[in-house]
């Protein structure tokens, strides 16, 4: 600024100090890295590291407000009520207290955890029945733990002896005596002086004695915040849990509930509780067997279909071939997917072996990375185009129930309005499976915004309430409507920091990003932005269910009809024929019914709030999703591996023998010709 303030001037050697804001004035010398701050206020005139934030320390304005509102932190009470008299209520017997009768409570004497000679004891209104001190704080916690009135007998005092020497600046009239501990040889400590009612008494001081000699008072310890510089005023406290990484303190409470309350998520990634892609390995196995086998019969009906489709010349045929070779398609597709996913989550759990990178620190990256949002439109381009192929070919079967004499040679135009509804089913389930994915439509279908580590105000990935609930408390202002933008949020939270490394804008959680299997939203509530499409394509799903089943049901009555007008011969015959039909179409149905029926209910359930389905997401994309694509290519296309693996090499040896000699061609001809003759021969002889 133009002033020497150090005695050598080191302060004004430009050349010595890197700007890092100048427009706050922030420098740090050379070499070293600018610091990330949090702005006190939108005037950005007061700041602190981002280290010191949300550390239950109200180090600037409103920090501990904010934080409260951002981080979910449980408002703890922390103090005692005293009385004239150094008489001490615990909280649960206050008068009128809902938790705790006022009659079963009694007034003890506390005395301070080593007996101090000539000490007089403090007179505490405590419950009969001792307490859950894993949710107490500060004097709270003290009193009770230090009087063996825990639930939990093991649960210590964390107290720590106050010798002569300590507190210096607090108490000059001390005076001195000596302290006996039970289990200690004794030590010299002091007693504070209190005049009442003409009577002198000695209390101990309601003081925890930091490792470097400073003092603090009962409700600082065990509140959840660091107090003593070392930290020891938390480390011998059984009501909370440290975060791996910081210096934060969560209650137990908050201990592997489902939300991330740590910065470097320790709180719900640990030996108890850890998540995980496909949690149990029974089902990782499950999902790579029907991963391998729709990918293995879905490919040969690709194959075995589109040989069909070059040598067919009837239009029905060319119809249900085009049909099942989109209904392969959308089956590979959800076989790719099985595959895919399975091997991500068998990595991760190799690196979770190893005490490396596991899914559950690396949850964020991983949904909001490319990989899967890619996965989540592959399954859902895959089930939509299956599901309304199926549709589509049912609804064709029925037609040609109905008029028998549909059939005969195609026509060029009817090729091309079978590849025109073909082409159209493609766009549409790339359409809506890509769609939720656009920058456009981020205010609809981004589901939250994740940040790095470093970023302490924002842990997990809040939604747009919270960010707007942060911001309201921040600016002190208030957002009635909750219609603000994606984009608006990202500028209003970037100017909360005086960044030089920390991340503000935010990734985005996308649509996909709901669970670790990167599956479409099916289950939504009233407060989800993309409630209307979800809800919508479930609706979409069940008509295309129902129509699917009414289609197979009139198949049934009508081939049920004719065969009784039949005569007895042939009624034996099409009997057969007739319950090798009814069977494909009971599977059809009960597959059918499996795959999308319990969707609908879970969906209606979450919906209601009855309850949460989410946990049924991965469940439902290894086992119910995927069924249908393995057993579709054997119901639809009659595929089985042997018969579909001999045609194929049949028609590659057929196009391979097509381009030998002619004298092979010739040799070929006379031997199907010599074929002919004979099998006209034994034809007359018949």
């Amino acid at each position: 600024d133009g002033l020497a303030d150090c005695v050598d001037g080191s302060d004004e050697e430009l050349d010595r100090w890197k700007v890092c804001d100048a427009a706050s004035s922030s420098y740090t010398e050379e070499g070293l890295d600018c610091l990330d701050y949090y702005n006190c206020g939108p005037d950005k005139t007061d700041k602190i590291p981002l280290a010191f934030l949300c550390d239950r320390i109200n180090s600037c304005q409103n920090e501990n407000e904010v934080c409260e509102v951002s981080r979910n932190q449980v408002e703890i009470w922390s103090r005692v009520v005293r009385f004239p008299g150094d008489l001490v209520r615990i909280g649960h017997c206050l008068p009128g207290f809902n938790l705790t009768e006022e009659a079963a409570c009694s007034d003890t004497d506390y005395y301070h955890p080593d007996e101090i000679f000539g000490a007089s004891p403090h007179h505490v209104i405590r419950p009969n029945k001792p307490l859950d001190c894993s949710a107490l704080y500060g004097e709270m916690y003290v009193y009770t733990a230090c009087s063996g009135h825990c639930t939990d007998p093991s649960i210590t005092c964390p107290l720590t002896p106050v010798y002569h020497d300590s507190c210096r600046n607090l108490y000059p009239d001390r005076v001195f005596t000596v302290a006996t501990p039970s289990n200690k040889p004794p030590y010299l400590t002091f007693v504070e002086r209190k005049k009442r009612e003409f009577q002198t008494h000695y209390r101990p001081p309601d003081l925890f004695v930091c490792p470097d000699g400073s003092c603090i008072r009962y409700d600082q310890v065990c509140d959840l915040a660091e107090d003593c510089v070392s930290g020891t005023d938390e480390v011998n406290c059984d009501n909370s849990f440290k975060c791996n990484s910081s210096h934060t303190y969560i209650p137990l409470s908050s201990f592997c509930d489902g939300v991330f309350n740590c910065e470097d998520f320790s709180d719900e990634c640990n030996d108890r509780c850890s998540a995980q892609i496909i949690r149990h390995n029974a089902l990782s196995a499950y999902a790579w067997i029907i991963g391998i086998l729709a990918v293995i019969l879905n490919t040969l009906a690709i194959v075995r279909s589109m040989i069909e489709l070059v040598d067919t010349e009837s239009y029905i045929k060319v119809v249900n071939l085009a049909l099942i070779l989109l209904i392969a398609v959308g089956d590979l597709g959800l076989g790719v997917y099985l595959i895919w996913i399975s091997y991500v989550d068998t990595l991760y759990k190799k690196h979770s072996a190893l005490d490396s990178r596991s899914y559950c620190k690396d949850r964020f990256h991983w949904l909001t990375g490319r990989s899967c949002l890619t996965l989540g439109i592959i399954s859902t381009l895959s089930s939509l185009l299956s599901l309304y192929s199926m549709t589509l070919l049912s609804a064709f079967r029925v037609v040609c129930v109905q008029n028998p004499t549909i059939g005969g040679r195609i026509t060029l135009r009817a090729r091309l309005l079978t590849a025109g509804v073909s082409v159209l089913v493609i766009t549409i389930s790339v359409v809506l499976a890509v769609l939720p994915v656009l920058p456009r439509y981020e205010d609809m279908f981004v589901n939250g915004l994740t940040y790095p580590n470093n970023n302490h105000l924002f842990v997990g990935a809040p939604d747009k309430n919270q960010h707007i609930d942060i911001i309201d408390k921040y600016y002190e202002v208030s957002h009635k409507t909750r219609s603000m933008s994606w984009k608006l949020i990202r500028r209003l939270v970037a100017n909360m920091f005086s960044s030089h490394g920390v991340q503000v804008e935010g990734l985005r959680l996308n649509f996909y990003g709901s669970d670790g299997v990167c599956l479409f939203k099916y289950f939504v509530r009233e407060d989800d932005p993309q409630k209307f499409f979800s809800l919508a394509i479930v609706a979409n799903n069940s008509v295309c269910f129902v129509v699917i089943i009414s289609c197979y049901l009139y198949i049934s009555i009508v081939t049920h009809i004719s065969t009784n007008r039949l005569n007895m011969g042939t009624r034996r015959k099409s009997t057969t024929r007739n319950t090798i039909l009814n069977q494909k179409i009971t599977i059809m149905i009960s597959t059918d019914t499996v795959c999308w029926v319990p969707f609908i209910i879970l969906g209606a359930l979450h919906y209601t709030r009855a309850m949460d389905a989410t946990q049924w997401y991965a469940l439902s994309s290894v086992i119910i999703l995927p069924l249908n694509s393995i057993i579709n290519p054997l119901l639809y296309d009659n595929v089985t591996v042997i018969r579909a693996v001999k045609q194929v090499c049949t028609r590659v040896r057929e196009t391979v023998f097509s381009r030998g000699s002619e004298e092979n061609s010739v040799v070929r001809n006379t031997v199907r010709e010599g074929r002919v003759t004979e099998r006209n021969h034994m034809s007359s002889r018949l």
